[in-house]
């Protein structure tokens, strides 16, 4: 009897020792699994933070949110689809570059004896000689030629980023090459050929200097174009505009780009050239109230195009307030520029 009492402690002892070990086995077990579930909710968590923006370097047409909803609707895009989209983009953004290039270039050629050769063009045309300066071109201002590409070819190869939206700045420099080819010539016929040309050296020197540097420029401003428009605008857009707008809005531009060029290097040759204190330099300023009359109504005509004005109006009430907007700031700036010329010279 005594013998099986304790047989039994014993068995009861050590049936308790083993549960107790068990227990202990078990907690510890536990408390790695969730160590282990914590370490992967961690996990998971820094891959949903990463992952949209491992999406954003390949789309950038919506935010977070929308991207993935348009996932869900359209399904995966067809690489040939989005090949074909890049490259109506890349011909699109080669023929606006060379497009708005000729309009601009065209508004700082026509200024040119405007602004430098007055008294020739008065006494070419008593003559009978020429009846538009126009005609005289570029006459000998090398100079002033090869800084009008650059700003050309800065504001057409910034568009032109805009528009490619992807390699922007090697789109820019492709579509710089008809403007090398035009530099090319004039090297050629200032050196090798038979016509005379005024300022046939100087030509020839600033071909050289404006081939490498047109590209330079218009690589870079291919790039800042590219990058503003990915930063600032949705990616149906063209710098916040419907992309169409941009082939009737460049006779607008041309148009205003005369008299924003004639009043700015009027009030800059004014300025660093001409004789007088401090007096005449404020004077001088009066040239700038044409310069900001012509930019005003095409903030607002961009502010109506995108979205930012009249956006609950119909399309026809658009239509006819930037027409009038832009008919009647032209006439007003244009009629300022002349009155402030006027008064200029009156006073001096």
């Amino acid at each position: 009897m005594w013998l099986g009492n304790h047989f039994l402690c014993n068995f009861k002892q050590n049936l308790r020792c083993i549960l107790q070990q068990s227990q202990i086995k078990a907690q510890e077990k536990l408390k790695e699994l969730n160590e282990a579930y914590e370490g992967l909710s961690t996990f998971l968590r820094q891959e949903e933070v990463h992952e949209p923006n491992k999406e954003k370097d390949y789309e950038d047409d919506f935010e977070e949110k929308e991207y993935y909803e348009h996932k869900e609707q359209t399904g995966p895009e067809e690489p040939a689809f989005s090949e074909i989209r890049c490259n109506f983009k890349w011909v699109a953004a080669f023929l606006a570059f060379n497009i708005y290039s000729l309009f601009f270039i065209s508004a700082f050629m026509e200024n040119t004896s405007y602004l430098f050769d007055m008294k020739r063009v008065s006494n070419l045309i008593e003559s009978g000689l020429i009846i538009d300066p126009r005609e005289l071109g570029w006459g000998g201002h090398y100079i002033w030629c090869l800084f009008s590409s650059s700003v050309v070819t800065a504001l057409a190869g910034f568009l032109c980023g805009a528009i490619a939206k992807r390699k922007g700045d090697k789109v820019a420099i492709i579509s710089n090459i008809p403007n090398i080819l035009i530099w090319g010539f004039f090297f050629y016929i200032s050196i090798f050929s038979k016509i005379e040309i005024e300022g046939y050296k100087g030509f020839a020197i600033v071909s050289v200097i404006a081939i490498p540097l047109t590209s330079v420029i218009a690589y870079n401003f291919g790039k800042i174009g590219e990058n503003i428009q990915h930063e600032e605008f949705k990616e149906d857009s063209v710098l916040g505009i419907w992309a169409y707008h941009w082939i009737w809005i460049v006779f607008p531009l041309y148009w205003y780009g005369l008299g924003i060029v004639f009043a700015g290097t009027r009030f800059a040759s004014f300025v660093f050239l001409s004789p007088g204190g401090f007096f005449y330099t404020i004077i001088y300023f009066l040239f700038l109230i044409p310069v900001v009359v012509f930019v005003y109504p095409l903030i607002i005509v961009y502010k109506v195009l995108s979205g930012n004005l009249l956006s609950e109006k119909r399309i026809i009430i658009k239509v006819l307030f930037n027409t009038a907007i832009l008919i009647s700031g032209g006439l007003l700036a244009s009629s300022l520029q002349v009155g402030c010329y006027w008064l200029i010279r009156k006073i001096i």
